[in-house]
């Protein structure tokens, strides 16, 4: 936080009765600060995924992804699945340059896994 020191950004946690991720960007420039979210753990905040990433277009280079099942454990295949298409589609709309899959737990081996995954985002056009 030295740097939000030297600007003298002061964050207060529940200040605007709001996330405190949204005060931090809110309150230091793009050009400062950029986001790398993980948009499965946005889901499973209770958060919408493609809002978050269509709020902060064009601080996003990158976000991660990963699909969980409805108790919140990983599945074995396309980590995208639960994220969705929509914030897949906010994110080629933000600028986002790269997602991350992220697979943290397996129930087949990791290479399968990323087979499946690779073939999901290729089966919609994501190179």
């Amino acid at each position: 936080m030295r740097s939000a020191t030297k600007s003298r950004v002061r964050i207060q946690a529940g200040s605007k009765r709001q996330l405190i991720i949204d005060e931090l960007l809110e309150s230091i420039p793009a050009n400062k600060l950029f986001a790398e979210f993980d948009l499965g753990w946005i889901k499973v905040a209770g958060q919408d995924p493609a809002a978050y990433v269509a709020k902060y277009a064009g601080r996003l280079p990158l976000v991660h992804a990963k699909d969980f099942k409805p108790t919140a454990s990983i599945r074995k295949s396309a980590a995208a699945r639960s994220t969705g298409t929509p914030a897949l589609a906010a994110s080629e709309q933000a600028g986002v340059e790269y997602v991350i899959i992220e697979q943290e737990r397996y129930d087949i081996s990791s290479l399968e896994s990323a087979q499946l995954n690779f073939a999901w985002f290729k089966e919609r056009g994501w190179n």
